[in-house]
């Protein structure tokens, strides 16, 4: 199974992405498992999405390969080496209105789907 990394862009842009499931798939809360990822980015390297619709309240991409990352990603510092043949990379954006941060974040395989569920946490803005 590939691992998951996700890219956060904060200063009113966040990460969200979610994945729907069938109500026809009989599977309970026993079955679903927490699926380990890691998070690109940190305090000093930001990441930010490019060539998307602007207009777009939100934007959700699967990036499976270095092609799409190079088109969709940019970074301000050197970006990490992500080993595509063994991880995909969810990334994406909503526009908030206000400053916002991402809070737990949540990744679970429930039956044949995926999920991802990310809280997002209202601060005040400083000028």
């Amino acid at each position: 199974m590939k691992q998951v990394k996700l890219v956060g862009f904060l200063c009113g842009i966040v990460l969200l992405m979610a994945f729907s499931c069938s109500k026809k798939d009989n599977c309970d809360e026993s079955e679903w498992l927490d699926v380990h990822f890691e998070t690109l980015g940190n305090d000093t390297i930001n990441y930010t999405l490019v060539d998307i619709d602007e207009a777009q309240l939100d934007v959700l991409l699967i990036i499976k390969n270095q092609a799409a990352f190079e088109k969709h990603v940019r970074c301000n510092y050197e970006p990490e080496i992500i080993d595509f043949d063994n991880n995909i990379l969810l990334v994406g954006r909503t526009k908030y209105h206000q400053c916002a941060y991402l809070g737990e974040q949540r990744l679970v395989f429930k039956c044949t789907e995926l999920y991802y569920n990310v809280e997002i946490k209202e601060m005040l803005c400083m000028m």
